[in-house]
């Protein structure tokens, strides 16, 4: 689902908006973090499992760092973890491209990459697990023991699909004590829109002249000199 399209402007925004400030406020997080796993499964049904499963490992590890007293240990599953996150973002993302690579040196036939898709958003996702497991170990935040707000912190449609990487530090407190006020979401609105124009307006249609360019070959481009 894009941010542009119509069924998120005119159905997914605002029953979103009508559902969270109508709803209990102890089940804000679980309502924030469902529709952000539906916004996400509209474009990714299948890489949905990807996400949730990286949360659910970064959530457990959290707990195991932040009991773990001896440095060796917290340096292991700190590296465990990184490991881990860094090794699925090169299957997902880069495998194919490496073998590629070594098949211009060493020739050798391989089809089992070419059915990996990319899930969206995973390098976003992916880092900012990582930025959670890194703070937990630099004890500059305890780790999450309540799952839905470590989700939802990864999941937040808002910035899921094209960031900004927020580091957990950021937002751990608003996650759970924060504030909603008019003035706050007159202006979220007003810098909604904004962003909206430009890009549907400007960034859209000179696409449309960037995009005809890069089409052609390289001899039918002329360069001023």
């Amino acid at each position: 689902m894009v941010f542009s399209s119509t069924i998120f402007l005119d159905l997914f925004l605002p029953l979103v908006l009508v559902g969270y400030f109508l709803i209990n406020r102890c089940l804000r997080n679980i309502f924030l973090l469902v529709v952000s796993w539906l916004f996400y499964a509209w474009g990714e049904p299948s890489a949905i499992w990807i996400l949730i499963g990286q949360s659910l490992l970064f959530y457990i590890l959290g707990i195991v760092l932040e009991r773990s007293h001896k440095l060796w240990c917290r340096k292991l599953w700190v590296g465990i973890g990184c490991v881990l996150a860094t090794g699925g973002l090169i299957y997902f993302k880069y495998l194919k491209f490496l073998l590629d690579q070594v098949t211009q040196i060493v020739s050798f036939e391989y089809s089992f990459a070419e059915s990996i898709a990319l899930p969206i958003g995973i390098s976003f996702y992916t880092f900012q697990l990582m930025s959670y497991l890194i703070d937990v170990y630099r004890q500059e935040v305890r780790a999450e023991k309540n799952v839905i707000n470590l989700m939802l912190s990864v999941a937040f449609f808002p910035q899921l699909i094209a960031g900004p990487i927020v580091r957990y530090s950021t937002i751990a407190h608003d996650l759970v004590h924060r504030q909603n006020t008019w003035n706050d979401f007159c202006s979220g609105m007003q810098r909604f829109a904004i962003g909206l124009a430009r890009k549907v307006l400007l960034a859209d249609q000179l696409a449309l002249i960037a995009d005809a360019v890069f089409a052609q070959p390289p001899a039918a481009v002329a360069v001023p000199v």
